[in-house]
């Protein structure tokens, strides 16, 4: 059979035919696309957003437009795209709030991220540390563990607003060290680094790539990252070294496509979306951002979305969270 198949194809070739491969759209793309973004113009989210299009522009020959469409926390941005045509001529630039935090905390949405949208592939995730003062006697996590054992309630910790990743993280982590510490919710991570540094907050648990060289310099103190060790300052521990069973709760932006998007045209785009993030040039401007490329595959991003939703309602049940902010 496979040798029929390939005097077939031999047939065809000297005929001057072209036979393309099932299900794939001939040709794909053959005119420009359009990436709905989330995020605002001019803000972190959106300039790595952009420095992708522009290389996948590049590779696919095709331009592709990117479309500033933010509020809601994603939502406005996820539902227009859930609800465009599945020609995979329309991707979704969006986070985990939108997609994993929102739905998980039972959030009404004009949208179902599982059944209205098909994954692509991840951007990236920038690391998020647990910071101290240089004034507050404690200098691991296990010793802020043990502080705040001794002193229930007493540990305030600011982060960027409830069921924040920096939020869900801390609630894991007093679930797991069996201890309690005060939540200040703030709208900007700058405004809880003040008051920290005024003597008002015990800890800040936020975005770390910007505050390397105060680390550095002995300004703040990095306790533990929350996810795996960065190369930003590999001699910070990760959470999870110091509390068994930490999984880190969701924070990256990534791509979908529409439900129904041809699967072929979705591998096309992980494909060269993964290329161009990882091209020399695109590359380098990420790093130097603090963003961790990872570009899994459409059915690793769709099993990770379904692992880590199951995480946030977790931790959102046990703390008793029931609103995004």
């Amino acid at each position: 059979m496979k040798y029929a198949c390939a005097r077939l194809r031999l047939c065809a070739l000297i005929a001057g035919i072209t036979i393309p491969f099932a299900g794939f759209p001939q040709g794909y793309p053959t005119k420009p696309i359009r990436v709905v973004s989330q995020f605002a113009s001019g803000s972190s989210g959106d300039y790595l957003n952009r420095l992708v299009s522009a290389k996948l522009s590049e590779l696919i020959g095709q331009p592709v437009v990117v479309e500033n469409n933010a509020g809601a926390g994603g939502s406005v941005a996820t539902t227009a795209v859930a609800r465009a045509a599945a020609d995979g001529y329309t991707l979704l630039n969006a986070s985990t709030g939108a997609i994993i935090i929102r739905p998980a905390l039972g959030a009404r949405l004009g949208y179902d991220p599982i059944k209205d949208l098909a994954p692509i592939t991840m951007l990236g995730e920038s690391p998020t540390a647990i910071l101290v003062p240089p004034s507050f006697a404690v200098n691991s996590l296990t010793e802020l563990i043990a502080y705040a054992k001794a002193n229930p309630g007493k540990v305030l910790y600011g982060t960027t607003g409830v069921a924040s990743q920096s939020h869900l993280a801390a609630e894991e982590l007093q679930q797991l060290a069996g201890v309690t510490m005060t939540h200040v919710p703030y709208k900007a991570g700058a405004q809880a680094l003040l008051d920290m540094t005024a003597g008002r907050l015990n800890a800040v648990i936020t975005i770390l790539t910007p505050l390397v060289p105060q680390a550095k310099a002995g300004k703040l103190k990095a306790l533990a990252v929350l996810g795996k060790r960065t190369n930003l300052m590999p001699d910070v521990p990760s959470v999870s070294e110091s509390v068994p069973g930490f999984e880190t709760p969701p924070s990256w932006q990534g791509y979908w496509a529409p439900a129904g998007t041809p699967q072929s045209a979705l591998q096309r785009l992980q494909g060269e979306i993964a290329k161009s993030m990882n091209s020399p040039e695109t590359r380098t401007k990420i790093l130097e951002t603090g963003t961790e490329i990872v570009a899994p595959t459409s059915a690793e991003m769709a099993a990770m979305i379904q692992r880590q939703t199951e995480l946030v309602a977790r931790i959102a049940k046990a703390a008793n969270i029931k609103e995004l902010q």
